[in-house]
């Protein structure tokens, strides 16, 4: 693919009346979404190039849009273990930061990372303050807090506090293992 964008680049830059951005757009809009079963292929008139376009295999993670290292920078890989365990066990698990990126990124990590299980309970990588009664709720959840309106949760019973910025994990009162 980028042997393909460099010689059309070149291409576009000999001919004034094409431009890359042209070249970018128009593929997009003429090259059809491929269906989990199937392949698209898409041959381009300068160079001859055949472009592939398809879904990953089931053995294969999901296309990811955004950094999954944010996971592991956050936490150490004990404290993504438990995190994995936790959401795999379901139970009540919520993410701290002052960040709201780096939740929303562990937390889409960590669901992507469960490929090819989902995830069926609720998951809401950065809750509203005005929601933050939810954390109340009996039943599992997956949910991600500004670190500033937490202070009231940690009183919660069976509630798995991972604390993002500090790679720390706190747990309630009440709260069983999470590796068994």
């Amino acid at each position: 693919f980028e042997n393909m964008l460099k010689d059309n680049y070149i291409s576009c830059k000999a001919e004034s009346f094409f431009t890359l951005e042209r070249f970018v757009s128009q593929m997009i809009l003429e090259i059809p979404a491929p269906t989990p079963d199937s392949c698209v292929f898409y041959r381009f008139h300068s160079p001859f190039q055949t472009l592939t376009v398809s879904y990953p295999s089931p053995f294969e993670l999901p296309i990811l849009d955004f950094p999954i290292s944010t996971l592991f920078t956050c936490l150490d890989i004990k404290n993504v273990i438990k995190l994995m365990m936790a959401v795999f066990f379901d139970r009540k698990v919520v993410l701290l930061s002052r960040h709201k990126q780096h939740i929303s990124h562990v937390a889409l990590a960590i669901l992507t990372l469960m490929h090819p299980f989902e995830y069926c309970h609720p998951c809401i990588p950065n809750l509203p303050t005005k929601l933050i009664e939810m954390v109340e709720s009996p039943s599992p959840f997956f949910v991600g807090l500004n670190i500033t309106s937490a202070k009231p949760i940690k009183e919660i019973e069976e509630l798995l506090i991972f604390e993002l910025d500090r790679n720390k994990i706190v747990e309630s009162s009440h709260t069983p293992p999470v590796l068994p």
